[in-house]
């Protein structure tokens, strides 16, 4: 089935590259030049064809592309939304996943990344939280919510194997030091099997060696508890911008 897509730019050589080129590899995508013209679109979409996700950019002419993004989600809390921008995404980080938005993508970038991008969007990826200690890993996947991701939790490595098999996942939060299975064990056994997983451990603990062991398998980053929102919220951004580049 054809992914269908809203992408919002206003520049129309960035516009037209971009259909042409998504067009190739078999998005289809219909067009708007500013954020009332992508709202009217939206509303006159029929159930029989509806939108599978929305490319914008962040600068447009009057409403700027972090708060079409929010109207979109109030109105289609289900549609996933990505953001293009040519500067620093840091500033506009906070605000744009409060707005719904599920990654932020910098300019310029080649189509190919960005279909990428698109393709794993659209499968409405969650985050997983793994820490023994269940009121750790629910006060983390609290702040995630709020933050505008979807995450779910679980307190062992074989339970994060089960759910990565039963859901669409593609950032593990995972804690070193567990029982049985610790956190090193699981994300071999979750990369194995997974391999576009992307990896955020976390530990109150001195493990240097299985820091170590981690960051050798590729992990985005190892965080010290406590972790502040804030810095788990763009670590996890951080890890999912890096999916695809």
């Amino acid at each position: 089935m054809t992914t269908r897509i809203l992408l919002v730019e206003d520049e129309a050589d960035v516009r037209e590259t971009l259909v042409a080129a998504l067009d190739i590899v078999g998005i289809h995508v219909t067009s708007a030049v500013d954020a009332d013209g992508a709202l009217e679109v939206l509303d006159a979409e029929s159930e029989e064809e509806p939108f599978d996700l929305v490319v914008s950019d962040v600068q447009l002419p009057g409403m700027d592309g972090i708060d079409l993004a929010g109207e979109i989600h109030a109105r289609q809390p289900a549609l996933p939304i990505l953001l293009l921008t040519a500067y620093d995404a840091g500033p506009i980080l906070e605000r744009s996943l409060a707005a719904g938005v599920y990654s932020i993508v910098s300019k310029p970038t080649s189509p190919e990344t960005l279909a990428r991008t698109i393709e794993r969007a659209r499968r409405r990826p969650c985050v997983l939280v793994v820490d023994d200690q269940e009121s750790c890993a629910s006060t983390m996947a609290a702040c995630l919510e709020q933050a505008g991701m979807h995450a779910i939790t679980t307190t062992s490595g074989p339970g994060a194997l089960a759910l990565l098999d039963e859901t669409e996942i593609d950032v593990c939060v995972v804690d070193l030091v567990m029982p049985g299975m610790d956190g090193v064990e699981t994300w071999r056994h979750a990369r194995s099997l997974h391999p576009d997983l992307a990896v955020v451990g976390i530990t109150g603990h001195d493990v240097s060696t299985l820091v170590s062991g981690l960051r050798e398998m590729g992990a985005v980053e190892c965080l010290r508890k406590p972790v502040l929102p804030i810095t788990l919220v763009r670590t996890i951004a951080k890890a999912r911008r890096a999916l695809d580049s």
